[in-house]
């Protein structure tokens, strides 16, 4: 009897061990999760932050450099107006150099696509 009786006490040790052990995986498994949830909204705010700088740098930058552009555009405009002579010879240059650019560039082209293919090492 007494080893039933010492039996069915290590047998109720085992299983309230058991059950704790049971409980504190699910307290741990829940404390887990709400870990990760908070991970989660951490990076998800900072991630916001960071696309919210993004856009308002992007949008710094294209209207700064839209007001150069702008102001660039009606300088030279104003200038053509004030002095053509002197805006036609400029476009008249920078023409001939633009043609002079592309002429050598295509003729390069030729020069290299011309005459017979190379002759493979012997």
């Amino acid at each position: 009897m007494e080893i039933t009786s010492a039996t069915q006490d290590m047998t109720s040790n085992l299983a309230t061990k058991a059950s704790n052990l049971g409980t504190a995986v699910s307290q741990a498994a829940a404390m887990a999760g709400r870990k990760a949830n908070e991970v989660k909204e951490t990076i998800q705010e900072k991630s916001d932050e960071i696309l919210a700088d993004t856009k308002q740098t992007v949008s710094e930058a294209y209207d700064k450099t839209s007001r150069a552009v702008s102001g660039n555009y009606q300088r030279t405009l104003e200038f053509g107006r004030n002095n053509p002579g002197t805006a036609s010879l400029i476009a008249l240059g920078a023409g001939i150099g633009i043609g002079v650019f592309l002429a050598h560039s295509y003729s390069s082209r030729a020069q290299v696509n011309r005459g017979l293919p190379p002759l493979p090492n012997a």
